[in-house]
């Protein structure tokens, strides 16, 4: 089962504060709208919540650091907690490359790191592809692949 619509803004978080108004800790997460949910591939949802942070990352310079962040936690959590087959890891880097090249919003940052975002886009799609395993550990997916020093990930 896929969500179809797996980004950050259909996330709702709530957050447990202590008495002095900071953040102790996540309370729960919340994947909203379901509307898209479907039969698919797995790696669809990881690329599509990926691609969405490389988009502020690259747009929004400002954001970068803490876009790249989630992206590794989000990532590394994932494979942590289960087997992942490299195939899935080449549809959800195919489906992050797709959605820098077709999704770009035209609006959002200067003309040069759009076409910096659809060059990325490209790169990726090509190495989801034809780019060996070992390549694939050293993209923007690696943590997925290196979760737990590698012991998660099923080799064909």
């Amino acid at each position: 089962m896929t969500h179809g619509d797996y980004w950050p803004g259909n996330i709702l978080v709530s957050l447990r504060r202590g008495a002095d108004g900071a953040i102790e800790a996540l309370d729960r997460l919340y994947v909203l709208d379901w509307e898209m949910a479907m039969t698919g591939l797995p790696g669809s949802d990881l690329g599509q919540y990926c691609a969405e942070l490389c988009v502020v990352a690259k747009l929004f310079p400002h954001r970068e650091e803490s876009a790249k962040t989630i992206i590794r936690s989000f990532l590394s959590a994932y494979g942590e907690s289960r087997t992942i087959d490299p195939a899935m890891a080449r549809v959800a880097l195919g489906h992050i490359g797709g959605y820098m090249v077709s999704c770009v919003p035209r609006d959002a940052g200067d003309r040069e790191r759009r076409r910096e975002l659809v060059v990325e886009g490209v790169e990726f799609l090509d190495l989801s592809w034809t780019g060996p395993e070992s390549s694939l550990v050293n993209s923007i997916i690696g943590p997925l692949l290196s979760a737990n020093s590698g012991h998660n990930l099923a080799v064909n």
